[in-house]
């Protein structure tokens, strides 16, 4: 359910952009595994943005599709665009309570049906993460999990939170 990734957004319709994060990686000897793409849909339907990303993908960099369900979202997009993650708007986060949650549900069962994972942005509160958990989301981020630091304190994190199994626990 927790992971740390590093996330990059990333403009799909700049010309040479699949390259640019392959310099980027190669530089910082981060592993295509430990990176993930955020994209939106504007710019990334293009069919030369989408062979572009499955390029990437193919590296094993995860492909996210941020700010689902505001703006422009098609059911035709997210079966053309090579995503791993379908990522949840914290708009519909804030607003989650218990017997309204259909959105995020109708969200999360959208994501299992394409083969991709869920992940809620905003997560503030246990009562959000108890009713994403009971949703089905598998990922979350948010101030509830971690607030943001400073490099220096992430490795110190990652060691406290670090499980034998590879994964990490975030007490709450």
């Amino acid at each position: 359910m927790f992971a740390h990734t590093l996330q990059l957004t990333v403009q799909c319709h700049r010309p040479g952009f699949g390259s640019a994060v392959n310099d980027a990686l190669e530089a910082s000897g981060l592993s295509s595994k430990r990176l993930q793409l955020e994209i939106t849909e504007t710019g990334a339907v293009e069919e030369l943005a989408v062979a572009e990303l499955d390029r990437l993908r193919a590296t094993g960099i995860a492909i996210a599709l941020d700010d689902f369900g505001t703006g422009y979202s098609s059911f035709e997009s997210l079966k053309k665009l090579p995503l791993d993650i379908l990522k949840i708007d914290r708009s519909f986060i804030t607003e989650l309570s218990e017997g309204d949650s259909a959105v995020v549900t109708s969200v999360v069962e959208v994501a299992k049906a394409l083969g991709m994972q869920s992940l809620a942005e905003g997560v503030e509160t246990a009562d959000q993460l108890r009713l994403l958990l009971t949703a089905g989301c598998e990922l979350v981020q948010g101030y509830y999990i971690s607030r943001p630091m400073p490099a220096t304190e992430v490795a110190e994190y990652l060691s406290a939170t670090a499980q034998s199994s590879g994964g990490y626990f975030h007490s709450f």
